[in-house]
């Protein structure tokens, strides 16, 4: 009983930081490169309109 009170509890632990990591990957539309946040990169890299995806180069 213990064991699979343990397994659903690693199971739900895993599955939210999976979501987590999965809103980090950050996908916006874009038609130009203003249309991306400034935010939306880390340091040294420019958020860039490509292929009307937003990805930081």
């Amino acid at each position: 009983m213990t064991t699979s009170l343990k397994f659903v509890y690693v199971a739900i632990l895993f599955l939210s930081l999976l979501l987590v990591v999965m809103g980090g990957i950050r996908k916006k539309e874009c038609r130009q490169d203003s249309d991306c946040p400034s935010y939306f990169c880390e340091k040294l890299t420019i958020a860039k309109c490509i292929h009307s995806t937003c990805l930081c180069k």
